[in-house]
């Protein structure tokens, strides 16, 4: 459709299944900070109170519409997730705002473990710039990134827009299709013509569907002639439509190269291969980092739980094989806080300057 304290928490070793978690204080002291007393070990306070993790079933937020990336990454681990930890995920689609409502029911979640969602970091940290999100996105408990595909522009073969100079002086001319407004297909967009200075954001004609299965409608009913999406939606678009072709890779990594190959596609344009002002800079800014986190305050036991859960799933070759045949593949997956917190950060840099600061907010109109 379109739409022109501070406490511990220590993990018990040597469980399977179900974790106990015991939330316990620190260095031995009690809240007044001396040492505990045995009337103390025997009474109910939280050092001695010990919870199971999990228990119970955990749902798992997919931003997005069914049969999107977010909804095809999270049903593709959801079963692995499961085998980790002994319970079952429930995947539940909350889609709208470029996925912003989906992030922001999974930040006013309980923070009890048993909610996750995917979100990516560009478009987290845009929409928090935007006022669009209900926190601070380094707040969340975050478990580690799955993939960090780079972008890619598909572009209708009867246009005939073969090099770079052809898309920045046809790009006014092309209609494209976005993911909403202030999506990650939208801000890239805006970012590629901005920074590079190929094309003003006010001058191109854009049409936001909901999803990318919309996006492929579109362009097939010729509604759109180009889109600016993650690798892997772009490359379905491209082997959806014989219509359409791949125009560029922001990327010159050799497994993008070896995916893109492998798939059939020839004729495109790499990272190397585009003679434009600050190309690399957009190359990093428009990288989109899908990553699994909860809602602020997980315990950090549960949260190491989950953290553990998500290495052996992001090394599992069985997982990393359904995803390569649904055309989704893990680019460079890492586990834990910090590395998504420090891509959040280094967004956060870079997107609170002007001009870009300016840009992001009149891509969610103001």
């Amino acid at each position: 459709m379109v739409d022109h304290s501070r406490r511990c928490f220590v993990a018990k070793a040597g469980i399977t299944g179900s974790a106990l978690v015991g939330i316990a204080g620190c260095s031995g002291q009690n809240a007044g900070g001396g040492e505990s007393s045995p009337a103390d070990d025997s009474s109910d306070s939280p050092t001695d109170t010990e919870i199971e993790y999990p228990t119970e079933e955990i749902s798992f937020i997919a931003p997005g519409s069914s049969g999107g990336g977010y909804d095809t990454y999270i049903r593709s681990a959801a079963p692995y997730f499961e085998e980790e930890l002994g319970v079952s995920v429930k995947v539940e689609n909350k889609p709208g705002g470029g996925g912003v409502l989906g992030a922001n029911s999974a930040y006013k979640a309980d923070a009890d473990g048993y909610t996750l969602t995917m979100l990516n970091d560009v478009g987290l940290v845009a929409f928090d710039i935007a006022d669009r999100f209900s926190g601070a996105p380094t707040d969340m408990s975050h478990v580690g990134l799955l993939t960090q595909p780079p972008a890619g522009i598909a572009v209708a073969n009867s246009l005939e827009v073969d090099s770079w100079s052809d898309l920045a002086e046809q790009a006014p001319d092309i209609t494209w299709a976005t993911a909403g407004q202030g999506s990650q297909p939208h801000l890239g967009l805006v970012l590629l013509g901005e920074l590079t200075g190929a094309f003003q954001s006010e001058d191109l004609n854009i049409v936001h569907y909901d999803s990318g299965a919309d996006i492929v409608a579109g362009m097939e009913r010729g509604e759109v002639g180009g889109s600016f999406l993650p690798l892997p939606a772009v490359m379905k678009v491209v082997l959806s439509l014989e219509s359409v072709g791949l125009h560029s890779v922001l990327s010159d990594n050799e497994m993008v190269r070896e995916y893109i190959e492998g798939a059939g596609v020839s004729g495109n344009l790499f990272l190397s291969d585009i003679d434009a002002d600050n190309i690399e800079r957009v190359s990093d800014l428009t990288k989109l980092g899908r990553f699994v986190t909860g809602p602020p305050g997980v315990p950090e036991g549960i949260l190491e739980k989950q953290k553990d859960a998500f290495e052996s799933v992001v090394n599992n070759d069985e997982f990393l094989g359904d995803l390569k045949e649904a055309k989704r593949p893990a680019f460079e997956p890492a586990v834990g806080s910090e590395v998504v917190n420090d891509r959040l950060d280094s967004i956060r840099e870079e997107f609170t300057t002007d001009p870009l600061n300016t840009i992001i907010k009149d891509s969610f109109g103001g």
